[in-house]
């Protein structure tokens, strides 16, 4: 969040992870740290803390909110009828697919839960320097927010 550009702002962690390992491969050597894609990601939580989030689900998540402006009830709809985005909903580093980690009530909480935390956090983004813009629909100006995102008491 600091500095005068964000380079990877529009960059979700799977994809940060996909070009740390070009940047490696392209180089053919460690450039990006090994241990960079094995850490459980913290997110500046205390010492023994870790994200709760499966990055896997949690992304494309995120990715189908803003790129694609689906509501959580059409991504209920899209996980009952096992339509989902494939090209997002990708099995993860076990082979597991979205379908195999959750039920439809376990997707719907957690549907929900993201889209809560996504509209809580609208202030982090409207601090967070400019960024460079790679996605289809970036936050910023692409996707105006007001920091108030409909409040609720």
């Amino acid at each position: 969040m600091c500095g005068g550009i964000s380079v990877i702002g529009d960059l979700s962690k799977r994809d940060v992870y996909k070009v740390a390992a070009y940047v490696n491969e392209k180089y053919g050597r460690e450039i990006i740290p090994k241990e960079t894609f094995t850490i459980k990601p913290s997110a500046e939580l205390s010492e023994g803390q870790y994200d709760p989030f499966d990055y896997d689900v949690v992304a494309p998540l995120v990715g189908e909110f803003v790129d694609h402006r689906k509501s959580p009830q059409e991504l209920i709809t899209e996980f009952r009828s096992k339509t989902l985005n494939k090209e997002a909903f990708t099995p993860d580093a076990s082979g597991k697919t979205i379908y195999d980690k959750y039920t439809e009530v376990t997707f719907k909480k957690l549907v929900l839960d993201t889209y809560k935390l996504f509209q809580k956090s609208v202030y982090k983004r409207l601090q967070g320097p400019p960024i460079i813009a790679v996605s289809e629909r970036a936050f910023g100006f692409d996707l105006r927010e007001t920091i108030l995102n409909q409040w609720r008491p």
